[in-house]
């Protein structure tokens, strides 16, 4: 065989081996973190925007789901490749025909997207929703599970469809750093939008109650 094709060969096989050797050392599993989405910034949510999730709200996020859930938490956030899951049991099941209380499963927000270095920016879609916290209960609106996981994503909304049953002290976002959010349940840059998302949230947990 000639020496020449072995050599460049070898070459082409040991170079990306060195390159992925490289990026393995400088890459950080933010999933053994305290506080991993600390590394992120979030969008926050408009009134005009706002506007529009209330009419979806009123019209269409019921018949438009397949699951409506009481959940709990579980576990922290799971990661997987470009985007999050958020394992939860369920605690009652007010629509839904294949799933029993106690059931646990993950629930995948249809925005969740994770965004590495984007404009020199890490960033995260959490469709303008924080965190579901382990202490509290939560009304979710799920569409399908994910082929034989049991994954299940939320409606196709503007927002994540996750509503704490806990009344939180909600206050206007100055800045879109995810550690800035506090105990917010929403992400909104003015009070008429957050107002809109509170009275969204007030009717469905008095319905689902």
């Amino acid at each position: 065989m000639n020496k020449l094709f072995v050599f460049v060969t070898s070459l082409m096989i040991a170079l990306p081996i060195g390159a992925g050797l490289i990026c393995r050392q400088s890459f950080t599993d933010i999933s053994q973190e305290d506080k991993p989405f600390d590394n992120f910034e979030i969008g926050l949510l408009s009134e005009n925007t706002a506007l529009n999730i209330k009419e979806y709200a009123e019209n269409s996020l019921e018949n438009g789901s397949s699951y409506i859930l009481k959940v709990i938490p579980t576990d922290k956030v799971k990661f997987s490749f470009l985007c999050y899951t958020e394992p939860v049991e369920i605690l009652e099941i007010y629509k839904g025909d294949d799933l029993q209380i106690g059931d646990e499963i993950e629930i995948l927000r249809d925005s969740s997207h994770i965004f590495w270095d984007l404009n020199d920016t890490d960033c995260a879609n959490m469709g303008f929703v924080n965190l579901m916290n382990e202490s509290e209960e939560y009304l979710v609106f799920l569409d399908k599970k994910i082929e034989d996981k049991p994954v299940y994503k939320t409606v196709s909304c503007l927002m994540s469809a996750i509503f704490s049953y806990s009344n939180r002290d909600n206050a206007v976002l100055t800045d879109n750093k995810f550690r800035n959010t506090g105990n917010n349940e929403f992400f909104t840059s003015d009070e008429n939008a957050l107002e809109i998302l509170e009275s969204v949230k007030s009717v469905l947990i008095e319905k689902y109650s």
